[in-house]
């Protein structure tokens, strides 16, 4: 009962990742992207070098038969494969056609929407504290639409980025295009916060690279409340801050 519930509760999130945020044009129409749409020719490099990332995610799973099969849910797989094909191809129209987008914006949006695939491919595999759960493919595209509307009105991104777990928000953030946002500087302390959650062991070590965080000694004290084993970490960090403004 529990695993049934919790499949439905996945295919309920990547459907909701698919309703519309952009809304321009007939992208999320039942007619799709015109038959006749081909891109400027000056950005069709952009456009080309997605297009060889949808390809190679498709293929990251071992197979190449046009499917992405990161899970053992042939539902969710059917999603996440429109989601890599379909709502990027409905990303890239929506970019191309923009009318209030110039050139350099336009380069812009596409060249970050091929940062966050090749992230995505690069980091849905392994075992690591840069893993990416393949599930969240269409949240992270549907956050980068959210994005792109917020940033061409000069409006933080912040809140879409705190909406989102560690993976999916570092994925987001890849794009490598916010910088300057005015929420930029505080969407990465914010996953700076949900790293140091999940990893509380490796707290210091990022609070010695990042020694300005504004939450560093009241995450570490209340990561310590509860591991014992974390309570002298409180006093060395807190003495290492204070020799840092000495």
């Amino acid at each position: 009962m529990m695993a049934s519930l919790h499949r439905y509760l996945i295919i309920g999130t990547l459907l909701l990742a698919f309703l519309p945020s952009f809304g321009q044009g007939p992208a999320f129409s039942d007619t799709g992207i015109p038959a006749n749409y081909k891109p400027e020719f000056n950005r069709l490099r952009n456009h080309d070098l997605i297009d060889a990332e949808q390809k190679a995610i498709l293929n990251s799973d071992g197979k190449a038969d046009g499917f992405f099969t990161p899970s053992d849910d042939d539902e969710v797989n059917r999603l996440l494969t429109s989601a890599l094909i379909k709502k990027v191809d409905i990303l890239q129209y929506d970019i191309e056609t923009d009318t209030i987008f110039d050139h350099r914006l336009k380069v812009n949006y596409l060249k970050g929407l091929e940062n966050i695939l090749r992230y995505y491919r690069q980091n849905w595999k392994p075992r690591s504290d840069k893993k990416v759960n393949p599930a969240k493919l269409p949240l992270i595209l549907s956050a980068y639409e959210q994005c792109i509307k917020k940033d061409r009105a000069n409006e933080s991104i912040e809140a879409i980025v705190d909406s989102l777990s560690y993976d999916a928000g570092t994925t987001l953030l890849s794009a490598g295009i916010f910088d300057k946002n005015p929420g930029y500087q505080h969407s990465k302390d914010l996953l700076l916060y949900k790293y140091c959650v999940l990893y509380p062991e490796r707290i210091f070590p990022v609070l010695r690279e990042n020694p300005e965080l504004p939450f560093a000694e009241s995450l570490v004290k209340s990561v310590a409340k509860k591991n014992y084993g974390l309570r002298s970490l409180v006093h060395e960090v807190v003495q290492s801050r204070i020799f840092q403004t000495k």
